[in-house]
């Protein structure tokens, strides 16, 4: 199993950590929490370059960068998940609003197309195609790891994927559209959304996509019949881990096959 530390408050990196230098672009706001952006290397390219490049920086599915902010002439360090495939032309990130550590606040607060950062990439959190057919649970802004994996797995078009994301309110289910459609196109992908907090029934009988209310539970997961899957990702608050990892070892999946991300 994996268990991250904290790294929204590293405060250093090891002396021998390269860093490559980038530009932030694309900043958009997914949720009423949460910004995405993109980071592009610093000649302001935005092309996929060759894997062997042993300059390019290469992150595996479910991986994470720490990125390095100058601030009033002090650099500051934060962690943060990547959410895009890692056949994407560019690195993609999701931060929520939340904390009071440096550089989420300059996320949210001060961040501008083309300001200069650096980052490198890291995590032992990560999916390879070795590790079968995954099921990814989801809780928060801990489906952002998932996402990556998702999208990789769904490109690849070899193995089974199934991403449940529970989230207090449906505005917090980041790129659900994109999810659900892919889910749609290949029987080998699965997704549900679940929302633990809906005030409305008005909410679920206007809003155009699909969602499920309450929080993850085993009638959840016998509906995707969880022995088709191999390797199982957990990413959410401590809680949330405890439970869904109980959940899964309850209904008989493996203990040594769950791997988890614990970002609180």
């Amino acid at each position: 199993m994996s268990e991250s530390s904290d790294r929204v408050h590293r405060s250093e990196l090891q002396d021998s950590t390269e860093l490559v230098s980038a530009t932030i672009s694309d900043i958009r706001q997914v949720s009423p929490t949460k910004i995405a952006f993109t980071l592009l290397h610093a000649n302001g390219e935005n092309e996929p370059k060759p894997v062997t490049s042993p300059k390019e920086p290469i992150h595996l599915p479910g991986q994470w960068v720490d990125l390095v902010v100058d601030i009033e002439g002090k650099e500051y360090i934060g962690g943060y998940s990547i959410i895009s495939s890692p056949s994407a032309p560019s690195i993609s990130l999701a931060v929520k609003d939340v904390g009071t550590d440096r550089v989420t606040r300059w996320i949210h607060d001060s961040m501008s197309e083309g300001d200069r950062v650096k980052f490198t990439i890291g995590g032992d959190f990560f999916y390879t195609s070795d590790k079968g057919n995954a099921l990814l649970l989801a809780g928060g802004i801990g489906i952002t790891p998932l996402l990556s994996i998702f999208r990789y797995v769904a490109e690849q078009g070899e193995k089974m994927a199934a991403l449940i994301h529970s989230a207090s309110t449906p505005e917090e289910f980041i790129y659900r559209k994109e999810l659900q459609e892919l889910a749609d196109s290949s029987s080998l992908l699965y997704y549900l959304a679940t929302a633990t907090q809906v005030h409305s029934m008005d909410t679920l009988q206007t809003d155009k996509q699909r969602f499920e209310t309450g929080r993850l539970d085993a009638s959840k997961l016998r509906h995707i019949g969880i022995s088709k899957y191999d390797s199982a990702f957990i990413c959410g608050p401590p809680k949330m881990i405890q439970a869904g990892k109980t959940l899964l070892e309850t209904q008989g999946f493996p203990t040594e096959r769950i791997e988890y991300e614990q970002w609180w």
